[in-house]
């Protein structure tokens, strides 16, 4: 997963998030602390994929290693 940060955002974006939101700062919803949203990337995915391998399994890394499973039947 790769999280994006209210503080990632540059100025202008982070006026326009807030007021998009009704929000007069970033900490009325969290956003100071907790990400805006993640996004799930293919590599990032697979690394969880090879994290479950090695014995860690979550429901992240199980859908990652579906996801490789996937890919490598398509090759």
């Amino acid at each position: 997963m790769f999280e994006i940060y209210f503080s990632d955002l540059a100025p202008v974006a982070q006026e326009s998030f807030l007021a998009s939101c009704g929000l007069s700062s970033a900490s009325e919803g969290n956003y100071d602390v907790f990400p805006i949203t993640a996004i799930s990337t293919l590599e990032m995915d697979r690394e969880s994929a090879e994290t479950s391998e090695n014995g860690v399994c979550n429901e992240e890394s199980t859908e990652a290693s579906e996801i490789v499973e996937r890919e490598e039947a398509l090759a």
